[in-house]
């Protein structure tokens, strides 16, 4: 008798080191919490030509657009030290704006961040270094 107990208690064990295993993997606590880079090492920032801005206002949306060296630089300075954390279930349905990198070939790379959250996938996630990209002076695009 005292046999089945302790195989009982052994399987119990087992089963709760499971379901604590599996609850914390779907909560997120496991993961790997290192933070990644925003723009990965094979972009080669040295080509973008123009850096546009899309920002979601109450009144709709505003642009923005540069092709001055310096702004462009100092844009893609700051995304390059963005650095991307955990998924987070916040979620904002305005305050978004959508920098687009637009390189010498025609092609463009986007980033999208609503408030201090970085979008993408339809998920969000924290970010760190971000308030210095907001204070960027890219002049508005103008109307043709």
């Amino acid at each position: 008798m005292k046999k089945y107990i302790w195989i009982l208690i052994v399987f119990l064990i087992i089963v709760f080191v499971i379901f604590i295993s599996l609850n914390l993997i779907k909560n997120n606590k496991y993961e790997n919490n290192t933070e990644k880079d925003l723009i990965e090492n094979d972009t080669n920032v040295n080509e973008v030509v123009c850096v546009k801005v899309i920002e979601e206002t109450e009144g709709g949306y505003v642009n923005y657009k540069t092709e001055d060296k310096e702004l462009i630089k100092e844009s893609v300075d700051i995304l390059e030290n963005i650095k991307i954390g955990d998924k987070t279930n916040i979620a904002y349905s305005d305050m978004t704006r959508k920098y687009i990198l637009e390189f010498a070939n025609g092609t463009t790379l986007a980033y999208s961040f609503q408030g201090n959250y970085y979008h993408k996938d339809n998920e969000n996630y924290k970010i760190y270094n971000y308030e210095k990209l907001n204070k960027i002076k890219i002049p508005k695009e103008e109307n043709k």
